[in-house]
């Protein structure tokens, strides 16, 4: 069984990821203000998501998922996902949200099935500029 807090710290992000290894990651600074970890029964963070505001009413989400969750809870993942989603935007803080990953169906189905819609490819995007990134967004 998994659980959610909110919102996420910095040390629940490094529990799941070495930032200083990830490049990505290392890069920006995650704004927590909107922002949950996942953590399993024993306490142990597998995993935290969040929206990091852009303009007014529009964010840009972002995660960072142990394979473990991945494997596990892929099911209590996505209705979680899909609940914090819906909390954030009931509670008026955005209108509109964006996600930007691989175009690979697993990574971009898997946000369809949150709702999002694909609005744009971007070739010869993300690490090292070696795949296709789709650009998609969930509003209301």
């Amino acid at each position: 069984m998994i659980t959610v807090r909110e919102p996420a710290t910095d040390a629940d992000i490094g529990a799941v990821t070495q930032r200083d290894r990830v490049r990505s990651y290392g890069a920006i600074q995650v704004n927590l203000e909107h922002s949950c970890a996942i953590v399993d029964e024993d306490g142990t963070v597998l995993g935290c998501c969040g929206i990091a505001p852009m303009f007014e009413n529009t964010g840009e989400v972002w995660s960072v998922f142990s394979q473990r969750l991945l494997d596990r809870h892929a099911l209590s993942l996505t209705r979680g996902a899909g609940s914090m989603l819906d909390k954030w935007r009931r509670d008026g803080a955005f209108k509109r949200v964006t996600a930007m990953t691989p175009a690979e169906d697993r990574f971009s189905g898997w946000l369809e099935v949150l709702g999002f819609k694909r609005e744009g490819l971007m070739k010869h995007f993300g690490p090292g500029a070696e795949g296709d990134w789709c650009v998609m967004g969930l509003s209301h």
